[in-house]
C-alpha cells in the first residue's frame, strides 16, 4: 500500500488535492501506515489473536471448560430437566402454572421428567409427564389457535 502521509516540520502531515493536513487524525493515519499491513491483514491477526485468547481459557466463573462441555453433552441428551421449581409455564390454552417440583422417572425405555405445577396460594395442581409448556400466555394461545385451524 502506498504511503498517504509524510512527516515535515515536527508533524505527520498528509496532502489531499492542493491542500495539506496534520493533526490528530493524521497522527492515527500515520500509525497504522508504520505497522505496513494492509486492511485485511489487520483483520486476519485480529481473528487469530482472539482465537488464541479463546484457546487459553480453562475455565469460566470457576468451572473447568471440561467440565462444562459435560453439562452441555448431558443438556443436549435430555439428562437436565427443561424446566426448574419456581418456572412460569403456560399451557396450551395459556394458563399460568407454577413449577413445584421436578423429578426423573425411569419409563419403559427411557427416563422421563414429572413436572409438578400449581397455582400460587392455591390447591390447583397437576402433575404433567409430557408437558408442552410455552414460555408466555401469548405462545400458548398462538400454538392453540394454530390447532384449531
Amino acid at each position: 500500500m502506498e504511503r498517504l502521509t509524510y512527516f515535515d516540520n515536527g508533524k505527520w502531515r498528509v496532502k489531499i488535492g492542493d491542500t495539506e493536513y496534520s493533526g490528530e487524525t493524521v497522527d492515527r493515519l500515520a500509525a497504522y501506515e508504520d505497522t505496513g499491513l494492509e486492511p485485511e491483514a489487520v483483520e486476519h491477526l485480529k481473528l487469530a489473536s482472539m482465537g488464541r485468547a479463546v484457546a487459553e481459557i480453562t475455565e469460566f466463573e470457576g468451572i473447568p471448560i471440561a467440565r462444562l462441555r459435560e453439562l452441555a453433552q448431558a443438556d443436549r441428551e435430555g439428562k437436565f430437566p427443561k424446566y426448574t421449581i419456581g418456572d412460569t409455564v403456560y399451557d396450551r390454552f395459556g394458563r399460568a402454572w407454577e413449577v413445584t417440583s421436578v423429578e426423573l422417572h425411569s419409563m419403559r425405555t427411557k427416563n422421563e421428567w414429572l413436572y409438578r405445577c400449581g397455582h400460587k396460594g392455591t390447591d390447583d395442581y397437576c402433575a404433567l409427564w409430557y408437558f408442552e409448556a410455552f414460555p408466555s400466555k401469548e405462545a400458548a394461545l398462538r400454538r392453540e389457535q394454530e390447532a384449531e385451524t
